[in-house]
């Protein structure tokens, strides 16, 4: 199993062990937001949309595993994207650049997972600089960062809305 897909299915699974309450395999909107909720997060509602924008498909109001699978890189987009709602881009180039070089290294990017307490920190900076570091120059700039959110379209970000 490539590191990669061992990444994804890891992600999946802590996902999945994070927001799905009632163990049924899917994970409702309201126990997304009450997820953040918990996490003491100020817009758990603007999270939640996020991701439910991303994933959501079928516009059930529920993720479910083939779901997941079918979007996981976008998770960690709408996640980011989530992180920046609340930042800028320039803070956070600046949470992960510890030397103040205006780009992140990889060896500063695991430093950062290690030091959040990720299982496997190499794994997970691979996967963000499989998705951002498009020149393949072993660094993400602040024009990484800009390229790769252009793709998010904000106007989509907060507005959805899940049936009662």
């Amino acid at each position: 199993m490539s590191k990669l897909k061992k990444l994804v299915d890891e992600q999946i699974q802590n996902f999945l062990n994070k927001f799905d309450k009632d163990k049924n395999g899917e994970v409702s909107y309201e126990e997304c937001v009450s997820y953040w909720r918990s996490q003491g997060v100020k817009d758990p509602e603007h999270i939640a949309n996020v991701i439910f924008i991303q994933y959501d498909k079928n516009k059930d109001s529920k993720i479910r595993l083939d779901e997941l699978k079918n979007g996981v890189v976008k998770l960690a987009a709408a996640y980011t994207y989530s992180l920046l709602h609340e930042l800028n881009l320039a803070t956070f180039l600046s949470r992960f650049d510890k030397n103040n070089d205006d780009k992140i290294s990889f060896d500063e990017l695991e430093n950062e997972y290690k030091r959040s307490g990720s299982k496997d920190p190499k794994a997970a900076a691979e996967w963000i600089y499989h998705s951002m570091d498009k020149k393949s120059d072993a660094t993400i700039t602040m024009d990484d960062l800009t390229k790769f959110f252009e793709k998010i379209d904000p106007k989509k970000m907060g507005t959805y809305n899940a049936p009662k």
